[in-house]
């Protein structure tokens, strides 16, 4: 086969558009013949370079650059002058020109440190490379779950047989507590931790010793803030803190051994304290257990391991040690713990937070895109005015790369116009944007990820915004520009009217992805959960207040605004315990998968309003109840029963109890995930938490009725509440925050687009401005000529609507899907989208065509 020798085609075809057709055959013949000379002595890598560094010297007019080095500086001041001056004369179109680029560029700003913020979590750690998660995939027939949960002796295990870890941290979250000094009293929360928690990770210690932290088991490393809470802002000056006594819980003192600055916000672990992990692990049974996964694991591996090769060998240790039992141990990133720790069946898929990146990345790039079109047109469109002055200067010799410097010299001026313009919004308005987004983007102007964020926005407008113009200005011809016969191609006019269907098209899908996200959120907050979070108020239950559960319930229920007590180990809305260790006769191991459990107290479902779909609720008549079970309907689907009540299961190797009752199926986490199977438990002693139910319109009376009692019970714990409605609200806090950014977003991308709309349409009036003189002095009446300035206009729109509603749907589909439960897009709101964008078209082009529509024809034709 002969060997294909032709340069490079991307560089013969930049020739053939720059030069144009008589000067590009003058040259190129020329440089095939070096080009063969070239491929011949010495390669085709060779050739190719060299042949684009013709091309290039050739399109920048090397040598008559070089030649007329002197002139340059007068030549730019010349050009930027003239820009001014036209920028000046015009100022209408200058505003609007300069607006919509500044929205663009200002969108894009906000998306790129938005995503920076994200991507900076847990990348401050000293060789944060080599630092791992242990996460472990359970399998239980057809379905798998991951977490990283983990047993205590696959430490042991790791620390005697896996040399390449170099060192590990175990840890447990801790229940917040009561931390006391003296008078000042305060809530904080914290881990257990292993002596290793401090040297592992990079948590910089500003007092105490690295090596002494955490072995003593009533010792505790506090925060600065908390030292600085308990101890006075002059903390470390005095000497203060380390060797000092805190009081835990109204119960313990722990000896400070150390503080450390407080976690940075992009760090996935947070926490004000940390105890010895030891003090918890002398006082749980069962924690020799290998199907006890109560801890968390992270690893430090040498800096010549692998980490692949480490998870083949450890990924069956726990089974070696569980009978009947299915799992994968591996070792997961550090870094990838914020965006990339999500799984489904065993398998990694694309976190929500990655998800969003993701979108509002693409949305970013398309409004800054649909401003540089509208950039593009308006530039265009205004320029035509100019079109006899080009073609005077190429008559009278001016060269296109001097028509080129001279029109990007005025893009210049309006992209850096526009871009000051933006940074300085961006500043004003960041603050705006951390209240709507919660976050705490902080701009460090001298750092280099910064100026290159901000680089990067500027050249990337640049691109968009400058070279399309220069080139199709300085390519008009000036025989036919001089003759008045120059138009516009039938390829050019597409171009531009496809330009405004990709604008409206973004459009329409960010209007009906905000429509969507919004009726989203209304359903969820409007959905039946199978129980009533409204009126319900929840505090934390500390062990003085546990001892006395029983009093306290009474005194509370005698209390105004009071209807109902109850305690639990755990928010209904957020049940985050399970088990496999459970049994009942007939039950098939190979079956069996892991079951959330909740541990409550008496009267529980009453104050959550839950429903009995067979059975009764634990009662005080009934002694046995402490061992029986409540369950829902899905763990009643799960036992493939019709009557579960009187079945016995067993758990935890304790004895069995009996069901007595089924529960109505109620949400116990997000609508992002399906309800689980649950068993519910009868262990007051096991709760945490204390739950109010108030009679209604009497919040306040009940409040003050339980901080009454709360000082009565535990004068020394301070008293604090939520409201079970704001827990729920919290846990979709992150679909309010596209929610209100994806309005945001779409009102700009359509005001943009409404801009690069009523560039066309000034483009357009202009082309036709002598036709339509002509059809009024033929007689055309008003709505005639209307007509036919609005007509391709609504048919770019109804372009847009057909290439968009159909994607549209296609992307909140796979939105949706991100929710177990969730709405079905209803054809209402394609119909909302296409007839408002009409509308918005219609109203964005009056002015333009009215103008047009009303002009005297004899002022047009008086020239022909």
């Amino acid at each position: 086969m002969k060997e294909n020798i032709n340069p490079p085609r991307l560089a013969k075809w930049l020739l053939n558009r720059w030069l144009g057709e008589a000067q590009a055959e003058e040259f190129l013949g020329d440089l095939e013949e070096i080009y063969q000379d070239r491929y011949s002595t010495s390669g085709k890598l060779h050739a190719n370079s060299m042949y684009w560094l013709d091309t290039l010297h050739l399109l920048l007019g090397f040598t008559s650059f070089k030649r007329n080095k002197t002139h340059r500086p007068i030549m730019f001041k010349h050009n930027l002058l003239l820009s001014w001056r036209i920028l000046q004369r015009d100022k209408a179109f200058s505003f609007i020109n300069i607006s919509g680029l500044t929205l663009g560029m200002l969108v894009a700003l906000f998306i790129v440190f938005w995503i920076r913020d994200e991507w900076s979590y847990d990348k401050f750690h000293e060789n944060g490379d080599r630092i791992y998660s242990v996460f472990r995939h359970s399998k239980f027939t057809d379905q798998t779950y991951t977490g990283n949960a983990v047993p205590y002796p696959l430490m042991q295990a790791l620390e005697a047989d896996y040399p390449e870890v170099e060192e590990m941290a175990l840890i447990r979250q801790r229940q917040a507590v009561v931390l006391q000094e003296n008078d000042i009293i305060g809530r904080a929360s914290g881990y257990y931790a292993n002596a290793d928690f401090f040297s592992l990770f990079s948590w910089p210690l500003l007092a105490g010793e690295t090596a002494g932290l955490l072995q003593d088991p009533y010792s505790i490393v506090i925060s600065a803030s908390v030292a600085e809470k308990y101890y006075g802002s002059n903390w470390k000056a005095n000497n203060r803190a380390v060797g000092q006594s805190i009081l835990v819980n109204n119960d313990k003192e722990y000896t400070v051994t150390g503080v450390f600055a407080d976690v940075p916000r992009h760090s996935s672990l947070q926490f004000d304290f940390v105890v010895p992990i030891k003090t918890y692990i002398s006082h749980t049974a069962g924690i020799e257990n290998w199907d006890n996964s109560n801890f968390q694991l992270y690893v430090h591996l040498r800096e010549d391991a692998d980490a692949k090769l480490i998870n083949e060998k450890i990924k069956l240790l726990q089974n070696e040690h569980i009978e009947g039992f299915t799992s994968e141990i591996f070792l997961h990133p550090l870094a990838d713990l914020h965006l990339k720790a999500s799984f489904e069946n065993g398998q990694p898929v694309l976190s929500q937070m990655s998800y969003y990146i993701r979108i509002f990345s693409l949305v970013a790039f398309f409004i800054l895109l649909i401003a540089g079109i509208n950039f593009i047109n308006l530039t265009i469109a205004k320029a035509m005015g100019r079109a006899k002055e080009i073609g005077i200067r190429k008559a009278i010799g001016a060269g296109r790369m001097s028509i080129v410097s001279q029109f990007t010299s005025h893009s210049l001026l309006l992209v850096s116009i526009s871009f000051a313009f933006a940074i300085l919004l961006f500043f004003l308005a960041l603050p705006l944007f951390n209240t709507l987004t919660g976050k705490q983007v902080i701009i460090q102007l001298m750092d280099a990820t910064t100026i290159l964020s901000f680089a990067s926005i500027g050249l990337l407008s640049v691109a968009i915004t400058s070279l399309y113009p220069a080139i199709f200005l300085s390519s008009l011809q000036a025989v036919q520009v001089l003759k008045g016969s120059f138009r516009l191609s039938d390829r050019g006019l597409f171009a531009r009217k496809s330009m405004v269907v990709f604008q409206f098209a973004i459009s329409v899908l960010l209007i009906v992805g905000t429509l969507t996200v919004y009726q989203q959120i209304r359903y969820i907050q409007s959905k039946n959960l199978g129980l009533d979070r409204e009126n319900v108020i929840y505090t934390h239950l500390n062990p003085q207040l546990r001892e006395r559960l029983p009093s306290l319930k009474e005194e509370l229920l005698r209390k105004p605004g009071i209807k109902w007590v109850s305690s639990s180990s755990q928010s209904p809305l957020d049940v985050t315990s399970g088990t496999h260790s459970y049994a009942w006769p007939g039950l098939s191991e190979a079956g069996k998968k892991e079951i959330s459990t909740l541990s409550v107290d008496y009267d529980f479902l009453e104050v959550m309003d839950m429903k009995l779909q067979q059975g009764r609720n634990f009662d005080t008549a009934f002694g046995t109840d402490s061992i029986n079970y409540l369950v829902n309907e899905e763990f009643q689907q799960y036992m493939g029963v019709d009557d579960p009540i009187g079945k016995r299961i067993e758990m935890w190797g304790r004895e069995s109890g009996t069901i007595v009752g089924v529960v109505e199926d109620f949400h116990m986490s997000s609508l992002h995930h399906k309800i689980e199977p649950l068993i519910i438990l009868l262990r007051p002693q096991d709760t945490y938490r204390l739950f109010v139910r108030t009679q209604a319109g009497k919040t306040k009376e009940a409040i003050a009725s339980l901080a009454e009692m709360y000082e009565e019970f535990s004068p020394n714990i301070p008293f604090d509440y939520q409201f079970l409605d704001e827990q729920f609200q919290a846990s979709y806090q992150r679909e309010l925050v596209v929610g209100h950014l994806a309005v945001a977003l779409t009102a700009l991308a359509v005001l943009i687009a409404c801009l690069g709309l009523l560039g066309l349409t000034t483009f357009t009036a202009h082309q036709r401005l002598k036709e339509i003189s002509i059809r009024k002095t033929l007689g055309a009446n008003m709505a005639h000529i209307l007509f036919l300035l609005t007509k391709d206009f609504i048919l770019l729109v109804a372009w847009a609507l057909v290439v968009a509603l159909p994607l549209s749907y296609l992307l909140m589909r796979q939105w949706l899907n991100n929710f177990a439960y969730h709405i079905n897009i209803k054809p209402g709101i394609f119909l909302l989208a296409a007839v408002g964008l009409i509308l918005i078209t219609l109203l964005t082009i009056s002015w333009q065509t009215l103008k047009v529509a009303v002009v005297n024809p004899a002022n047009t034709l008086r020239s022909e």
